[in-house]
């Protein structure tokens, strides 16, 4: 079993007590492949008006930003910091380093029963040829790769409204 997710917290630039306001799961093909519509989260398809996708995290943070400026009306004209995509860019390259070693020092993933239990459950994984279980030393986390592309899910903190 493999997650290969991660949220980032955007900053934005607007005077608020909770700068952190906006988050964005981050997550790739492989994500995208293996895990279940039937797994009572929100879909993760390419094809969900509030996934946002790139072919590298450059682009994925470019097309964020975009996204973020189109609904900037409807949430309190907020836009993200200007260190947004070199924030993204390191979150997802620790994340990364983390996934390789089986070791999240940050929130403990996969260190507890229930984590892995929690994944196994909810995360109703569909593993191909494409797409096998995860070979890391962690079950719950797997390296995110640019191949093809990168998607994220706004979170519900930005209204779910069309682009």
């Amino acid at each position: 079993m493999s997650t290969v997710t991660t949220t980032t917290a955007a900053a934005v630039t607007a005077p608020l007590e909770f700068p952190n306001e906006f988050q964005f799961m981050i997550y790739d093909q492989r994500t995208a492949a293996l895990v279940s519509e039937d797994n009572g989260q929100p879909p993760i398809t390419p094809d969900e008006q509030y996934v946002i996708s790139g072919n590298s995290l450059a682009e994925l943070a470019s097309n964020i930003r975009a996204r973020v400026a189109t609904l900037s009306d409807r949430i309190g004209g907020y836009t993200l910091d200007d260190e947004f995509d070199q924030s993204m860019a390191a979150a997802v390259a620790q994340f990364n380093g983390y996934a390789v070693a089986g070791k999240d020092p940050d929130f403990d993933r996969g260190d507890q029963p229930y984590d892995v239990a929690w994944h196994r459950l909810w995360g109703l994984f569909e593993y191909t040829d494409a797409h096998g279980e995860n070979p890391y030393p962690n079950s719950t986390m797997h390296p995110l790769t640019e191949d093809p592309r990168l998607f994220s899910r706004r979170d519900y903190s930005i209204p779910t409204v069309a682009p």
